[in-house]
């Protein structure tokens, strides 16, 4: 009987493991297969590893590395996009230009911490900072000079000010993602989105090469629970989010509430944890997990067996309800809209009513 249960379990894992390769494959081609061994040798290794503890919401150990397989994803299907062949001469006069460059920078500061987490808040915020400076004194032309808030709007006029409120920008959405990354399936499918978005306003394929990744791990995310995001992931794909808006928006004049909203997650649960915390009397900067994906998976879990089930039901529902909508509504309606106010607003509201009604993950 014993062995029985033993080879029930084998098989199913196989099969599962069979599932993934063949959608990943069905997805992303050749990209997808690689990613999918890359994926399954990195939740088998022992470094990187996340504690089951540290989001208070993950029911097992899980590896730190899946920025490092999205970023592999989407270089070979940006590869294969351009006919496996690089344009060598215009890659020096574009570099300091695109803002992948200056995200794969931060995203390897991330990658440090993650193999060997040394880096002090105050170290990580000081030298993403830096990049962004650099990147930011090296192409002046994107700062943008109107947002679609009143207020700020003039404030953007004075361009060292301007210079400053888009460094801090940068490090506020930096540190809301990863923030927010906790619950399977949550931020990856933030990100989809909102690299989807960016790729619908400028049709740049690095952003569409990005969304496909995402999806391939999302899809091994979800249905495993054993790779995170890690800060790598994190900083590096809110860094090229950050940049590639700045980007557009001073390309095409698209207002920043449109962002706001692709985004709404990971910014309202920001500043809804910095002040939570500072009320408490701790660093703004401090982790907990009290998160609303804490709270939701705490919910979820009274009516659900499986752990790993209830991580990645409260992770889809939050994306898919928040950027997934705003996604859907980017094709109807124009990025200079007033109906983006109105729907980050009602966002704002309905975070604030489900964060009172759900019941607290963190003790008294």
């Amino acid at each position: 009987m014993g062995g029985l249960t033993v080879n029930s379990l084998s098989l199913g894992k196989v099969l599962k493991a069979l599932v993934l390769v063949i959608l990943c494959g069905v997805i992303a081609g050749i990209a997808g297969l690689l990613t999918m061994l890359l994926m399954f040798w990195m939740t088998h290794q022992n470094f990187a590893i996340d504690s089951h503890e540290k989001h208070g919401i993950s029911h097992q150990h899980a590896s730190r590395l899946g920025g490092v397989a999205v970023a592999f994803c989407a270089f070979v299907i940006y590869w294969v996009s351009v006919g496996l062949n690089f344009p060598i001469h215009r890659i020096g006069a574009e570099l300091l230009s695109a803002p992948v460059f200056y995200a794969v920078a931060i995203g390897a500061i991330g990658l440090f911490d993650d193999a060997l987490g040394h880096l002090s808040p105050k170290i990580r915020i000081a030298m993403t900072a830096l990049i962004f400076i650099v990147f930011l004194l090296l192409n002046p032309g994107v700062v943008p000079n109107t947002l679609g808030i009143p207020g700020i709007d003039s404030l953007l006029q004075i361009r060292p000010l301007a210079f400053l409120l888009c460094v801090v920008a940068c490090i506020g959405m930096l540190n809301a993602t990863n923030m927010a990354d906790g619950a399977n399936g949550l931020m990856p499918l933030v990100f989809m989105g909102a690299f989807f978005g960016l790729f619908l306003l400028s049709q740049e394929l690095v952003y569409f090469a990005v969304t496909m990744a995402l999806m391939v791990f999302t899809l091994f995310n979800v249905l495993s629970g054993k790779l995170f995001l890690g800060d790598a992931g994190s900083y590096g794909l809110g860094a090229l989010a950050a940049l590639g808006v700045i980007k557009i928006i001073s390309e095409t004049g698209a207002e920043v509430w449109v962002f706001l909203c692709l985004a709404s997650y990971p910014v309202i649960d920001f500043f809804v944890s910095v002040v939570r915390r500072k009320l408490a009397g701790r660093s703004p900067l401090s982790a907990d997990s009290d998160h609303m994906h804490n709270r939701l998976y705490r919910f979820v879990k009274k009516f659900c067996k499986s752990s790993l089930a209830a991580n990645s039901l409260s992770g889809l529902a939050i994306s898919l309800l928040t950027t997934g909508v705003s996604v859907v509504l980017l094709t109807h309606w124009s990025t200079t809209s007033n109906n983006w106010i109105a729907l980050f607003a009602s966002q704002v509201i309905v975070y604030l009513m489900l964060y009172k009604l759900l019941p607290t993950n963190e003790p008294a």
